[in-house]
């Protein structure tokens, strides 16, 4: 994502059209600020209510969440204050790549600052849900740098899954998120509970969307490197392991050579 200058006049119609009819919403989803639905190489334009505000980033803190339902509302995040956005009434936020960024708009005690999501509710941010498409790889990429941590529960007031929010996902329910983005009532399980949702394949038929099911882990076939239809080393993988969902070869997964069996939604 990258940032520019907007600060000159716009003619306030315009301006209402760009700022609140553009947006694309998730609906009952939205739980986290403003919630600003994209895809890759689009646009959105970024305007101060205060002109004292400031223009800051909210990134999540690289960390693999195993505590208890409390603690996994800690997660951390680190707030960045924009260069020169003191002085700039408003930016252009550019969506370079897929996945889940935030920006803010308010005042910082330090240009460096660490809240976490019990606290950052409350905060004016705009949450950027990037894709790369409207498939179901595609709305698997919203999640990309999304935190990874184990048994993702339900949050908040209106007690939304913490992986609707985008905020915390495991394993299975990041092949999950994609279906139910699509429109698929499917509840969030994990790695045996996706089983019945689930047809066995032949070995040598995979294809990119199919589920690679480890056992005790579920990642998702991204891109199908020759030999098509087989797993091998280069494969490319999205999945949520360690410390956030990326994609990754299955050589560099942490599951390389373990025994698998290869499924596909019904």
């Amino acid at each position: 994502m990258y940032f520019r200058d907007f600060s000159y006049q716009i003619p306030l119609v315009v301006l209402f059209l760009i700022v609140f009819i553009l947006p694309l919403q998730l609906g009952a989803q939205q739980t986290i600020g403003q919630v600003v639905e994209m895809k890759v190489g689009e646009e959105y334009l970024l305007v101060k209510s205060n002109p004292d505000q400031q223009f800051y980033t909210l990134t999540p803190i690289d960390s693999a969440y195993e505590q208890g339902p409390y603690e996994r509302a800690l997660i951390g995040y680190r707030l960045i204050q924009l260069s020169q956005s003191e002085i700039q009434d408003s930016l252009i936020y550019s969506a370079e790549k897929a996945g889940t960024y935030y920006v803010g708009m308010g005042h910082l005690s330090s240009p460096d600052t660490l809240i976490y999501l019990k606290d950052i509710l409350a905060q004016p941010i705009h949450q950027f849900v990037v894709r790369e498409d409207d498939t179901y790889l595609g709305y698997l990429t919203e999640l990309v740098n999304v935190p990874f941590g184990l048994v993702p529960w339900r949050f908040g007031k209106n007690s939304v899954h913490q992986t609707d929010m985008r905020v915390l996902v495991d394993c299975a329910e990041l092949a999950i998120y994609g279906r139910r983005r699509m429109g698929q009532e499917i509840p969030y399980v994990g790695p045996r509970g996706i089983w019945k949702y689930m047809e066995e394949l032949p070995f040598d038929q995979l294809r990119p969307g199919d589920i690679i099911h480890f056992g005790d882990q579920v990642s998702v076939l991204y891109e199908d490197v020759n030999p098509i239809g087989k797993l091998n080393a280069e494969d490319i993988l999205i999945q949520a392991f360690e410390e956030r969902v990326r994609k990754v070869s299955w050589k560099e997964s942490g599951f390389y050579g373990r025994p698998y069996k290869p499924l596909r939604w019904k």
